[in-house]
């Protein structure tokens, strides 16, 4: 057998781990070799003085002390424990109830309303007064052009018509790249 194989089962015989049967077939095979049995009662006595050493820091710290069991002290005493059964579950259906109730909401209008004007922008005094100075130069036309205002364009996308399936359905057709 393996170095490893022979040292895990020394420590199941020391833990007291292994059945009979394992444990005569164990000690069988540790009587007929020399080297295994070497390794194994090297496992065996660290076992035992690691147990010893664990032994003496746990009941020599508390020895001759009686030691007592940790009481958990409860929050509520026993006569409110109703109420906060209670109150616990009064909290939880106004909660669901708030949650189903938000979540049921159908809104009568759910189209956006687009207010259009008619009238076209009224172009500022001093948008002329640079027109007229800077006409013809290089940056006059790009600046000017910026500078005025031009209506934005409308998208199919943002104008919802039907249902919710079908809206959004023009939305992705349209905005498939955002």
């Amino acid at each position: 057998m393996e170095r490893e194989t022979i040292e895990r089962l020394a420590i199941d015989l020391a833990a007291h781990e292994l059945n009979s049967d394992t444990e005569a077939l164990l000690r069988a095979y540790l009587a007929e070799h020399a080297e295994t049995n070497n390794w194994a009662q090297d496992i065996l006595q660290v076992y035992d003085k690691t147990e010893a050493a664990i032994k003496t820091k746990t009941t020599g710290a508390y020895a001759g002390i009686e030691v007592t069991a940790v009481t958990a002290k409860t929050l509520l005493p026993r006569r409110w424990r109703p109420v906060a059964r209670l109150a616990a579950v009064v909290v939880v259906a106004i909660g669901v109830g708030f949650a189903l109730g938000r979540w049921s909401i159908v809104t009568k209008t759910r189209k956006p309303v687009a207010v259009r004007s008619t009238l076209h922008p009224v172009v500022s005094h001093p948008l002329l007064d640079l027109k007229a100075k800077y006409e013809g130069t290089f940056w006059a036309d790009k600046i000017i052009s910026s500078l005025e205002p031009k209506p934005h364009p409308t998208h199919k996308a943002n104008n919802w018509t039907g249902t919710f399936r079908s809206d959004l359905r023009s939305y992705m057709k349209e905005k498939h790249d955002e």
